[in-house]
């Protein structure tokens, strides 16, 4: 039976959709080999909304939580790992899938499947890093502090740049689940702008 796959990643929506990312080169990726995925992205801006898609047997579903909330961001990052368990639980009854969370944040509700059984592996995938992400001192050390729980507790670490590659080694994670996965555009879906004549 082959893999499947949930991908769970923050992405910029606007009039219910979203900007593409890494994570949509994944999900597209999925789309070419046919495979059940469950793909959430939830908003980057902590607005309380999420997208999901659902492919099942190339059959495609989408659908969108979720609206405008006024609470602090740490409570609308904890629906979003409620939606994530909720709709992971909904696609995948019995299967346990290889579970990739984009940032810490996502990977940490992947970390609580894998604790109780329901997937087969977990990848969290670093597509940026800095030691300053929140203005707030509490809510930047909570963070580094997930992300340290994020990286010893997958079983394999990719990372966007060599930068992040290096850093991670330098942070102790092992060579041997440590995979760089650069960005790469799907240049199949932007010919268009692409020239035919070279421009000096």
């Amino acid at each position: 039976m082959k893999n499947e796959f949930v991908l769970v990643t923050h992405a910029v929506l606007s009039n219910d959709s979203d900007i593409a990312g890494p994570a949509h080169t994944i999900s597209s990726y999925l789309d070419k080999k046919k495979r059940n995925y469950l793909f959430l992205r939830h908003s980057i801006g902590g607005d309380g909304k999420t997208l999901i898609r659902m492919q099942k047997n190339s059959g495609i579903t989408e659908d969108i939580v979720g609206g405008k909330v006024k609470i602090p961001e740490p409570f609308v990052r904890l629906i979003e790992g409620y939606r994530t368990i909720k709709y992971f639980g909904a696609f995948f009854k019995k299967n346990k899938p290889i579970y990739i969370g984009v940032d810490p944040l996502n990977t940490l509700w992947g970390i609580l499947l894998k604790k109780v059984g329901r997937i087969e592996k977990l990848i969290t995938f670093t597509v940026d890093y800095s030691e300053r992400r929140y203005g707030n001192k509490i809510l930047n050390t909570l963070y580094h502090y997930i992300d340290k729980i994020a990286m010893n507790n997958s079983d394999y670490v990719w990372v966007v740049s060599k930068r992040i590659y290096r850093l991670r080694l330098s942070q102790g994670i092992e060579e041997k689940k440590l995979f760089y996965i650069p960005n790469s555009p799907l240049f199949e879906k932007i010919k268009h702008f692409i020239k035919k004549d070279s421009d000096p």
